[in-house]
């Protein structure tokens, strides 16, 4: 048995690369994520796994699984690195067509991974809120904070970076934080999250969300699929949810009375401008 240790995608991809060209199979292996550094030995022996007679110089891995990986990695389990092996391995060895074996349990468990990673990150881009900070030295800054449930903080971060490129901002979270002076991007540890959180801009939210609300087309299941609970806590919008919901029906009620009582808008308008019409044909007949 080998015991290997690795912690991100690439210390992976350099590690799989050496055991498929010795061919050692995935059952030989006991996988550790603990950061801490990597025990690669033979328990029957102690020589370690780079020992062993290559026997394929060059294993190919496709570029679909490579791209399932990028994000797939990102989710959180420690049984990851274990299973992308064993995928590699029977791609390499068994299957070339593994990924289309769609009952497969190791191809659905990475595809749940991936499709899981890829949701998060567009959650990510909508519900991030960044506010507002003078500083002393570096003028006008902006943070935001947001908790992630998987480390997809290096993945998302080029939407940032594209999207708010002409503004210096950090994303803090527990598990790392980012930031971004305008020029260069960095990754520094987790914080725990700073008390205060507050500006004006929350309250710009509240007015903006309050008045796109519209309360004859509420539906809620629909509303918390696209807007799950579990992010309402970073939304300052977020506190004027639930009076929305329970007073949706008066306010819509409300909006029904006001437009009997008078003209819609766009009709009178529309009216008025037929009268003009209707007016210019006259004196262009006279």
């Amino acid at each position: 048995m080998f015991e290997v240790d690795v912690d991100d995608l690439k210390a992976w991809r350099k590690l799989t690369r050496k055991l498929l060209k010795r061919k050692i199979d995935p059952t030989q292996l006991t996988w550790n994520s603990t950061g801490q550094q990597a025990q690669q030995g033979l328990v029957f022996g102690g020589d370690d796994f780079e020992q062993v007679d290559v026997v394929n110089p060059t294993p190919t891995i496709t570029a679909e699984f490579l791209q399932l990986l990028a994000r797939a990695s990102c989710y959180r389990d420690e049984q990851k690195w274990a299973v992308f092996y064993s995928l590699a391995y029977r791609l390499v060895y068994e299957n070339k067509n593994l990924l289309q074996d769609a009952i497969d349990p190791q191809v659905k468990l990475l595809r749940h991974w991936h499709q899981t990673i890829c949701r998060d990150i567009h959650k990510m881009e909508a519900f991030v809120r960044f506010q507002k900070l003078d500083h002393d030295l570096l003028g006008e800054v902006y943070f935001a904070w947001f908790e992630p449930e998987h480390d997809i903080f290096a993945t998302a971060a080029p939407f940032f970076v594209k999207r708010f490129k002409n503004m210096t901002w950090s994303l803090l979270s527990p598990s790392g934080c980012m930031h971004w002076d305008q020029t260069i991007l960095t990754f520094s540890e987790g914080i725990a999250r700073p008390q205060g959180m507050q500006d004006d801009c929350e309250s710009l939210w509240q007015q903006y969300y309050r008045s796109i609300f519209n309360p004859a087309r509420l539906k809620v299941q629909a509303m918390q699929s696209e807007m799950p609970k579990k992010y309402w806590k970073n939304l300052p919008e977020a506190a004027l949810i639930k009076d929305l919901i329970r007073n949706a029906q008066s306010t819509s009620e409300g909006y029904v009375a006001a437009d009997a009582a008078q003209p819609w808008q766009k009709t009178a308008k529309s009216k008025r401008v037929q009268q003009q019409q209707a007016e210019l044909r006259q004196k262009r007949n006279d």
